[in-house]
């Protein structure tokens, strides 16, 4: 769409404003979809410039070395953008996930200090909290009689630490 602007626009806006353009573009794909658009958009801008806006037009042939330079750092950009605001996203959602899961931490060890919840009220929120398909609260039997559930939520909770996806010992 871009190039169909650029392209029927009034006259011809040289490469150096396509490239901007084009790179602004390919920044958006990156802030909207991602690593693997943002790369798709800056490989196809690369020959959409190279066919339209670099002499000689409507050829894949590049007759000044300048222009190749150009098209090359252009898209080393896009890629380079892309990798950056990717990095950036996984870790702003990483730092949310973080944050959500130290307040209810938080909320939880208060609440159970305060003797407010019951462990069955607990153990649905750290299972919404995680997003687990459930929560077990287990206790070590006495001398070799293994381990005892003491509260569950969900489906098919854990009989023992080793039937668990993971495990969080709590003391006493």
């Amino acid at each position: 769409l871009l190039t169909l602007l650029l392209t029927r626009g009034v006259g011809d806006p040289g490469l150096p404003t396509a490239l901007l353009l084009f790179l602004t573009l390919t920044v958006g794909a990156a802030l909207a979809g991602g690593v693997f658009p943002a790369v798709a958009a800056a490989l196809l801008g690369s020959l959409l410039l190279n066919y339209y806006f670099a002499a000689p037009t409507h050829t894949f042939t590049i007759s000044n070395p300048r222009s190749l330079l150009a098209l090359v750092i252009f898209v080393a950009v896009g890629i380079a953008v892309a990798s950056v605001v990717d990095l950036a996203a996984r870790r702003a959602q990483h730092a949310a996930r973080s944050r959500a899961e130290s307040e209810i931490l938080g909320y939880l060890a208060g609440s159970l200090l305060r003797d407010e919840d019951t462990p069955d009220l607990l153990l649905d929120r750290i299972r919404e909290t995680f997003g687990t398909e459930s929560v077990a609260l287990l206790e070590r039997g006495e001398g070799r009689q293994g381990w005892r559930r003491v509260a569950s939520v969900g489906p098919h909770p854990a009989a023992g630490p080793e039937d668990a996806d993971a495990e969080v010992p709590v003391g006493g």
